[in-house]
């Protein structure tokens, strides 16, 4: 199980912008693909600091368990988790722009990651606005190059690449958010999904409830993430990541 928790605790840093009355206003199945995308990018979820809290289930082929999470985020500088399992915390980690930090506090121990063991986990290639984007339900990260698909019958449906990653995305005709993505990287057998559900309206600002991510490509993994407490730009972010001095650093393979 534990590198199963450790697995879990990395997707997690994994799982809405103008007036709720605009939006509705605009909602509807006729509206073009290019309006839709408009209306999107203007509405992308703004924050400068944001916290998380809620429950989660983690399924394989081999096991199947629920655990708690909080996540802290400070808009382009800092993504902080807590993963705990029965009431006690197994990981904390510190996601940088340069840098991951993962703590183990069940075999006292932390590590050190790069991008590159992120992008192996979940089947993509994640740099920090990426990920954060991911988490925000936006599509920022690849915006220069998504392009409508004209030939599918689903309406608001979009391509996109970043790196050697191909990204499709599904847009609600209710309010525009992102309702699905998937991603693919023939190259590296990698293939993703994750849909977003049960948007919360923060003072005008969309965010998803609801995040499931299923991981098809190289082995198959499925996390559900369920929001019980958001606050955009709280008064105070408790994101202590102190290393301590009896913990054995190792490497993550």
């Amino acid at each position: 199980m534990r590198s199963v928790l450790l697995f879990f605790a990395l997707l997690i840093l994994f799982g809405c912008g103008s007036s709720l009355k605009n939006r509705k206003a605009a909602s509807s199945s006729d509206i073009s693909n290019e309006e839709a995308l408009s209306i999107n990018y203007k509405e992308a979820f703004s924050f400068q600091s944001l916290s998380l809290r809620g429950d989660g289930k983690f399924e394989n082929k081999k096991e199947k368990f629920t655990f708690a999470y909080k996540v802290m985020m400070v808009k382009d500088s800092l993504i902080w988790c807590s993963i705990s399992k029965l009431g006690i915390e197994a990981f904390r980690i510190q996601i940088r722009p340069d840098s991951i930090l993962v703590l183990d506090r069940l075999e006292k121990r932390y590590a050190e990651a790069d991008y590159a063991f992120l992008q192996k986990i979940t089947g993509m290639e994640l740099d920090f606005q990426a990920l954060e984007s991911l988490l925000t339900g936006n599509i920022g990260f690849v915006k220069d190059s998504l392009k409508a698909d004209a030939k599918s019958k689903i309406p608001h449906r979009f391509f996109g690449k970043k790196d050697s990653t191909y990204f499709s995305y599904n847009l609600s005709a209710e309010n525009f958010k992102v309702k699905d993505m998937e991603a693919q990287n023939s190259a590296k057998n990698q293939k993703t999904y994750l849909s977003y559900s049960s948007f919360k309206d923060l003072d005008g600002h969309l965010l998803p409830e609801y995040i499931l991510l299923t991981v098809v490509k190289p082995e198959r993994n499925q996390l559900q993430l369920t929001h019980t407490k958001i606050e955009r730009n709280p008064e105070t972010l408790p994101v202590l990541f102190n290393i301590p001095e009896n913990y054995t650093r190792v490497r993550l393979q």
